[in-house]
């Protein structure tokens, strides 16, 4: 069972969402925030990997097939 403790402990949580889909980008974004996380989006590889040492995210979700920079090369990084 959860309890509210759970919740308030994600609002700390970050997220690092990378999709060049904005549908698939937006469903995920609003269930995550609409969870308690707070949601960071890149639309491809490039834009990933500026804001990956600014944010520092606790995950990231990552897709492979991006503009710009391969999601592989991101993970590389990563």
């Amino acid at each position: 069972m959860r309890t509210q403790g759970d919740r308030m402990d994600r609002t700390n949580r970050t997220i690092l969402f990378v999709e060049d889909d904005s549908f698939v980008l937006t469903m995920y974004q609003s269930r995550l925030q609409g969870a308690g996380f707070c949601v960071e989006s890149a639309g491809d590889g490039l834009a990933a990997l500026d804001l990956l040492p600014r944010i520092r995210p606790d995950a990231v979700v990552l897709d492979l097939m991006l503009p710009k920079l391969h999601g592989l090369e991101v993970l590389k990084f990563i």
